[in-house]
């Protein structure tokens, strides 16, 4: 009997951990990238790698992080390289993890397949060197693939689109439709920890112009009629989800919109129809305004904010853009990425 082609599956983050939280219904499947894509077809493994460590040390995670930045997880691609074989197919989802993988061999690099997935543009010209040895470059955004093109004619052939979005049928999304409550409405939530800057909505509502919560990662600040209430520690997507459903609107302010940021909030926040209010970027599948789900904020400041709150009044939110935008529409590029290469 014939074994099944693999896919290595590799990321930034502990896919493992992910895995084995969708799997108790505590996560939403666009975390995991597609995993289990065609798997009457293929094999999905996931190699453990420095992702997985979990330092106590600031140092060390400091180390760890800048690993990962500059080239990817060694010892995952290690892992990879020691059990893949010729015929399988090694998919990164996303652009950092597998950096190494460009310097080996062509002759070696073509007994695998290589998929990436670009969550932004490349920030360097190595990193543009790196994604010239994949075989395939899924990408996120439009405007992301535009450039590319622009900038390296030599990707156009490799280039496909991709439309990611939540994972709609997910028991924490239909668990949180039901969890709605009037009676607990906020103006507004924030939801996200890296690359945020909460300085103007937190003006905002210490000035009691605003009822919200805060979860930044490490505490969560809950603000009524300008009066705050502190509690030290992270959230869950549970918790996350009962902030969103319970919110009239979710505020993503970055503080660099090249940053590939806030994906969790709008992903949520497209499955519990709530409108999106987010610093103006290039990196996701589409443009929240134009695709009526959402407002861009010109700045971070209590101003900006305030004004682009104030013109939700007249918000209709745009139910559909979730039917063209979830991970059912991403299995299947991603699906035919892995097809073409079947024969």
């Amino acid at each position: 009997m014939t074994s099944k082609p693999r896919v290595f599956l590799m990321n930034n983050y502990p896919m493992n951990r992910a895995l084995t939280r969708y799997l108790n219904g505590t996560y939403p499947g666009q975390h995991l990238w597609g995993y289990g894509t065609l798997s009457d077809k293929f094999e999905w493994v996931i190699p453990e790698g420095i992702v997985n460590f979990s330092p106590s040390s600031h140092l060390l995670q400091m180390i760890r992080k800048a690993t990962m930045k500059l080239v990817g997880d060694p010892i995952a691609l290690i892992k990879t390289l020691v059990g893949i074989k010729s015929g399988d197919i090694l998919y990164a989802a996303d652009q950092y993890s597998s950096i190494l993988f460009a310097f080996l061999p062509q002759w070696y690099r073509k007994r695998i397949r290589y998929i990436v997935l670009v969550h932004h543009f490349p920030s360097s010209r190595f990193m543009l060197w790196s994604l010239s040895r994949a075989d395939i470059i899924l990408v996120l955004s439009p405007e992301v693939l535009s450039k590319l093109s622009l900038k390296q004619p030599s990707f156009i052939r490799k280039l496909r689109l991709i439309p990611w979005g939540p994972n709609l049928d997910d028991i924490v999304y239909r668990r949180g439709r039901s969890n709605r409550d009037e009676t607990i409405m906020f103006d507004f939530c924030c939801v996200g920890r890296t690359n945020r800057d909460y300085s103007g909505i937190r003006e905002l509502a210490g000035d009691g112009q605003l009822d919200g919560v805060i979860a930044d990662g490490t505490s969560v600040t809950y603000y009524r009629e300008g009066v705050s209430e502190t509690k030290q520690g992270t959230v869950g997507y549970e918790d996350v989800v009962k902030y969103i459903i319970n919110s009239k609107c979710v505020i993503v302010p970055l503080k660099d919109r090249e940053l590939l940021s806030g994906l969790t909030e709008v992903a949520a926040a497209l499955a519990l129809n709530t409108p999106i209010l987010m610093s103006k970027v290039s990196f996701l599948p589409f443009d929240i305004q134009q695709a009526h789900i959402g407002l861009w904020i010109d700045s971070n400041s209590a101003n900006a904010i305030r004004s682009a709150i104030s013109k939700l009044a007249q918000f209709q939110f745009n139910r559909e853009i979730a039917l063209k935008f979830n991970m059912g529409k991403f299995a299947e590029v991603l699906s035919a990425s892995f097809t073409e290469y079947l024969n």
